[in-house]
Formats: structure tokens, C-alpha cells, sequence
């Protein structure tokens, strides 16, 4: 297996070795035979100058275990939480994955979530549960623009699904991610974005918390 490790911000920009030496604010990236394996975010609070690690893993293999996973990159002593993405599907060029969190002693913080990514990285689809009732308690979806380097550059609109663990009611809203065209709702989106006309009925995949895989290639 081929290794590759990558240092970056937080926007995943390449940072270089002299960049490195200079800031405790970064992000270690392990590459195995091409494929992300684990993100390690390391960073430093402007309120009390506290350091923290926050450890992501894809556990795309039967043999690994979650709990083991925990263990090994929670830690207390470092402020060191970690959230193992398992259970992976694809379909038409997206990636699916259950989430759990786990705080610094190694123990599951939450019922956990799941989060679908494009052919580039990118994330476009992610969701939480209620730890009471492992019910369905809110969901994001993001649309992009056109294909530039900084991914969150392109972000262009965050869907909100939100339900009330209560009444079952969803809240539904639209916020405009760069601040470039204020908020919106679905009854406006054709008019005050420039891409024009018919641009909404042309996406359904954000008319609704499902599907949660896109069904088609371009969404």
C-alpha cells in the first residue's frame, strides 16, 4: 500500500514546509493508494490559547473496529476527539457514510449522522440524529457553483431540513453560503440568482431532505 501525507489549512490549501513551521493551525492528511484514510485538525482557540486535535477516519475496512479506532486516536491529556466514517455505499459517482462521534475519553458522543460526498471531496449532503430516539433531527444539503479550487469558495447555497422531535413538523430553509446573494427561498431563487430562469426546478435534489444518495450523476 502507498502512503501520502499532505499538510494543509483548513480551506485545503497546501501548505508549505516553511508555512508549516510557522502556524499550530493545520490539517494532516493520510492518503492510501489514493484515497483519504484520516484527517488530523490541529487547532488553537482564541479564548483561553487552548490546543485541539480533532481525528476524522474512514473505516473502509470489515477488519477495523470503531471502538479500537477511538482508542487509539481519542486522548484526553491532547484535547483529542475523533469521528470514524463506516458503512460506506456509492452510487453514480457519490459516496455515503454513517458517522459517529467520539469525544476525548474515547466514549460515542450522539447518535451519530451520515454524510454524502462528490467524485471531488466535496461534501454535499450531512445529518444528525437525536440520541433519544436515533430519529432523523436535521439535514444539509450544499449545491456548488462551478468547479474551482477552494471547494468552499464554490459553495453556493446550504438547504436546511430541520424536525421538531415533538410535532414532526420540518422547518425548511435556504442560506446563501458566501454571502454573495443574501437569504432566499425556493419561491425567489430563479429571480435573485443570476444563473437564471428554471434554475430551481432543475435541482431536485434540494427540494427535499431525500433522496439522501443523489440518483443521478449531476445533481
Amino acid at each position: 500500500m502507498a502512503t501520502e501525507i499532505k499538510y494543509t489549512n483548513r480551506y485545503d490549501k497546501i501548505l508549505t514546509p516553511q508555512q508549516l513551521n510557522q502556524t499550530e493551525d493545520f490539517v494532516k492528511q493520510t492518503y492510501v493508494d489514493g484515497m483519504l484514510k484520516m484527517k488530523e485538525d490541529n487547532y488553537r482557540t482564541n479564548k483561553n490559547n487552548k490546543k485541539f486535535k480533532r481525528v476524522t477516519y474512514f473505516l473502509d475496512d470489515v477488519a477495523e473496529d470503531k471502538n479500537t479506532i477511538a482508542e487509539q486516536f481519542c486522548n484526553v491529556e491532547e484535547n483529542a476527539s475523533c469521528t470514524i466514517r463506516y458503512n460506506k455505499q456509492t452510487a453514480n459517482g457519490f459516496t455515503l457514510w454513517d458517522v459517529q462521534f467520539y469525544d476525548i475519553d474515547g466514549q460515542p458522543a450522539g447518535a451519530g449522522g451520515q454524510e454524502v460526498y462528490d467524485s471531488q471531496g466535496r461534501i454535499v449532503y450531512s445529518s444528525s440524529f437525536y440520541e433519544q430516539t436515533g430519529q432523523l433531527r436535521s439535514v444539509t444539503k450544499v449545491m456548488y457553483a462551478n468547479q474551482v479550487e477552494n471547494a468552499w469558495e464554490d459553495a453556493l447555497f446550504d438547504f436546511h431540513f430541520s424536525f421538531d422531535f415533538d410535532t414532526g413538523g420540518i422547518n425548511f430553509t435556504i442560506s446563501d453560503t458566501n454571502h454573495r446573494y443574501h437569504w432566499l427561498m425556493p419561491q425567489n431563487i430563479d429571480v435573485e440568482f443570476v444563473q437564471g430562469e428554471g434554475y430551481w426546478d432543475s435541482h431536485p435534489y434540494y427540494h427535499s431532505h431525500l433522496p439522501v444518495l443523489p440518483q443521478t450523476p449531476i445533481i
